[in-house]
């Protein structure tokens, strides 16, 4: 009647819910808490479960080798030189990115006269401040991970369960070696 698609009529169809039809869900399903269920929390604020499983599956190539790619080339930058150096070259790099950008497209403007403006304006006028409530809720999530952390610590440390303290101690032995790589 409202011009709606009727829903398919056949045997595949009947009696399946939504999700077991579509193949996968979509990327507003998988970023919303609402549909995900209670109490189910995404690993990473930016990253949703199925963004994660994904880039972790290699299901997109191109996406996966660049973050991984990315994540390489950083670490073998750690390798050969200090943290400061790297964040400084880093930011070297993204500072000569946007202030030739910024050139180019001042003298683009000049050539053809034209009046466009700042390459970077919209980006300069969005609002990056945080609330007094982004910050508590914030704070409120900092504070729980700290104290879920502590106390894992302070039972590994004071041997609560013997395995998993062994466990924690083989781990810190292997990253010692991982960090001897790294100094």
């Amino acid at each position: 009647e409202d011009g709606a698609p009727a829903p398919p009529e056949g045997p595949t169809a009947q009696g399946k819910p939504e999700e077991a039809v579509s193949p996968s869900p979509s990327p507003v399903a998988a970023a919303s808490p609402e549909l995900r269920g209670p109490g189910v929390d995404a690993p990473l604020l930016f990253l949703s479960k199925q963004q994660a499983i994904d880039l972790l599956y290699w299901r997109d190539i191109k996406q996966t080798g660049i973050v991984f790619g990315s994540f390489l080339l950083l670490l073998f930058s750690l390798t050969q030189f200090s943290v400061v150096s790297v964040v400084a070259y880093l930011a070297l790099a993204a500072l000569s990115a946007t202030i030739s950008f910024r050139i180019y497209k001042s003298v683009l403007q000049a050539v053809q006269k034209t009046d466009e403006g700042h390459p970077f304006k919209t980006y300069l006028e969005l609002e990056i401040t945080l609330s007094q409530e982004q910050i508590q809720k914030y704070t409120d999530c900092l504070q729980f991970y700290v104290n879920n952390t502590l106390k894992e610590l302070r039972r590994l440390f004071l041997v609560q369960d013997l395995v998993d303290s062994l466990k924690f101690a083989v781990l810190m032995w292997l990253l010692t070696y991982v960090g001897g790589l790294f100094n």
